[in-house]
């Protein structure tokens, strides 16, 4: 796997930052951001973009599918929780659409919220700045993080770009909902209690996290 050879080339320096997002927010993001992908390449109409209600656990389009949403099951991987039978058997059994296994590494894991960027109170904010640069080992303070380029930005709207409050999404927000929580509850009570996991903020985070068990179309 990619940890497993990470590992072997690495040294003892190399850290992880893992970043996670509400699902049902993730999953727009991701769907549109592979529709302006085609554009950008020229390649908008030459191939057909699928309905993103069909991107479920048995279909993927560019790696687009609600199952990409069950963080947990890539979290585990990394090896940092023990793991029941059943837990394990779960793991590589549930979304059969990737190949997973346990690859326990030596790696520290510093994990965030996308949330944690964009934070309006500056005061957590600077302190998030801080703790990555810390766990980075880095010399440097980060710069503002407001006043950095948006990477991937694009000020057009394509057709085929999806609202995911659109009522027509209804039945797809629930299942990305219902894996939110299942990552969220896993993430929040196991994964950050781990050894080699750091997260800025905890109380922060887990507010954070409790949140994709709620509908965000829904203030």
């Amino acid at each position: 796997t990619a940890i497993e050879n990470l590992a072997t080339l690495s040294n003892d320096y190399t850290r992880l930052v893992v970043g996670v997002r509400h699902p049902v927010l993730f999953f727009q993001s991701y769907y549109n951001y592979r529709v302006l992908e085609l554009y950008n390449k020229r390649l908008n109409g030459t191939e057909s973009i699928p309905y993103p209600n069909t991107l479920n656990a048995r279909k993927k389009w560019k790696g687009v599918t609600t199952s990409l949403t069950r963080f947990d099951l890539f979290l585990k991987q990394l090896g940092k929780v023990s793991l029941s039978a059943e837990e394990m058997y779960d793991m590589i059994e549930t979304n059969g659409m990737w190949k997973k296994r346990l690859s326990s590494n030596k790696f520290k894991v510093f994990i965030y919220s996308a949330e944690q960027l964009n934070d309006n109170n500056a005061t957590r904010l600077a302190q998030f700045a801080s703790d990555l640069q810390h766990f980075l080992r880095l010399q440097t303070p980060f710069p503002d993080f407001e006043t950095l380029p948006k990477s991937n930005s694009n000020k057009d709207i394509y057709p085929e770009y999806m609202d995911i409050c659109d009522v027509k999404y209804d039945r797809l927000r629930i299942t990305l909902l219902k894996n939110g929580k299942i990552a969220s509850d896993w993430i929040r009570n196991f994964f950050i209690h781990a050894e080699d996991v750091v997260v800025s903020d905890a109380d922060y985070f887990r507010s954070v996290l409790m949140t994709w068990k709620k509908d965000p179309c829904l203030r």
